[in-house]
């Protein structure tokens, strides 16, 4: 398979030369961005929390296990920073209020999870609810600078660009044969940060919030913002780690998440990336339209950045059609369509794999190196096998770090 990647590659030359320019190899022991990679802890985090996840149940587990004032901490915290990025707290708090009769229609056991970790905390459930928001918060306090881009404005464009690259990251792909997988982008204060749980029906990437990348027993869905060229709800929709979580662990197909997504409204614009144990993947775009939301796979598989793929021509129209200037301006989310959709597409049928997918998601430039202009770049990778049950995230960059295996099965 590797034999297959490299003669794809040799293609890429000059996709990878821009990429390299812009993403230099560096020592992982240097200094970046004044955080020395030596702080960072390259070995996953993991929790294990018995039980059927995010159920009322599975609060009191999770109060436990993480800590009453740890998570009341992180509650505090969040809701600062959303009343600091939104024009009106006190509308804002109320809208998004009015969501959880939504959310108790949705997911009862969500409900009931939302409602007792507040009262654990000791805490309205108002407060606890909002302070899942953050997503909603962007969208509402800075997504009008990224319509900017498409409305002729030369002035704010510069700025419209400053304000959304930094939500701009994240590379998934999934093949249908039940393997799903994804790079997550994001700033080097990331490094080491994210943790893995595992619970009786769930496996996923998040904490006491909800979950970001998750795998059920039958389905497994990776994220990936879309930035720059469509709106979402705010606070009028549903937080995404409670959406994720809710779908990934009732679902039994991708048909089926995709019911319970389109009864949904998305707090912020964001692509699943979604595989099941039956033989689909899509790529949906969960966001304010009445277009049609799914992308289905072809040839066996989808991939997706962070635009709309609609939109290709419009955004290269920006930049003049200039690739490399599009590329750098907008972290790469064309040149990582373009990557990965050949590597995913060259691989032979029958090596479309756990260690095929990792080969990839190690690739420049879908593996996104840091670089002295943006501090911006690949954390952590994930892969899914849904026919085995397990999941694979490594703590850092896929190349300065292993992946480590989680599964259903207790194989870990």
């Amino acid at each position: 398979m590797k034999k297959t990647i490299i003669a794809g590659l040799v293609s890429m030359l000059p996709l990878l030369a821009i990429a390299a320019d812009h993403h230099p190899q560096i020592d992982p022991s240097s200094s970046m961005f004044g955080k020395s990679r030596s702080v960072v802890i390259n070995e996953l985090q993991k929790d294990i929390i018995p039980g059927s996840a995010f159920t009322a149940e599975y609060a009191a587990a999770m109060l436990e296990i993480k800590g009453k004032a740890s998570i009341l901490e992180a509650v505090k915290h969040e809701i600062q920073t959303i009343e600091n990025a939104v024009p009106d707290f006190s509308d804002f708090k109320k809208r998004a209020s009015k969501q959880l009769p939504v959310l108790k229609e949705f997911d009862a056991d969500m409900y009931g999870y939302v409602a007792s970790m507040a009262e654990g905390l000791g805490i309205a459930i108002e407060d606890f609810w909002v302070s899942l928001y953050m997503d909603a918060a962007w969208t509402e306090g800075a997504q009008g600078l990224a319509q900017a881009l498409w409305g002729g404005d030369e002035a704010l464009r510069n700025e419209a660009i400053q304000s959304t690259q930094s939500r701009g990251g994240c590379t998934t792909a999934a093949w249908t044969n039940g393997i799903v997988g994804g790079n997550m982008d994001f700033s080097s204060d990331f490094l080491g940060a994210q943790r893995l749980v595992k619970s009786d029906d769930l496996i996923f990437e998040g904490s006491y919030f909800g979950a970001f990348r998750s795998m059920g027993k039958y389905i497994g869905l990776i994220i990936n913002t879309i930035a720059l060229d469509n709106a979402a709800s705010g606070a009028d929709g549903l937080p995404h780690p409670i959406v994720i979580a809710s779908v990934t662990k009732r679902a039994r197909s991708v048909g089926e998440a995709v019911q319970m997504l389109d009864s949904l409204k998305s707090e912020s614009p964001m692509n699943y990336t979604i595989g099941d144990n039956k033989g689909s993947a899509i790529a949906y775009n969960f966001i304010k339209t009445e277009d049609t939301r799914v992308i289905p796979a072809t040839n066996g598989y989808v991939v997706h950045t962070n635009h709309n793929l609609k939109n290709r021509d419009k955004l290269l129209s920006v930049y003049g059609n200039d690739y490399n200037a599009a590329a750098q301006a907008t972290l790469f989310t064309i040149a990582r369509y373009d990557a990965a959709s050949l590597l995913m597409s060259i691989v032979p049928k029958h090596e479309r794999n756990v260690d095929s997918m990792k080969t990839i998601l190690r690739t420049q430039p879908i593996n996104m190196r840091s670089s002295n202009e943006v501090d911006f770049l690949t954390t952590n990778s994930y892969v899914m096998d849904l026919n085995k049950g397990c999941l694979y995230m490594t703590p850092d960059r896929p190349d300065l770090s292993s992946y480590e295996v989680t599964c259903f099965s207790n194989e870990d």
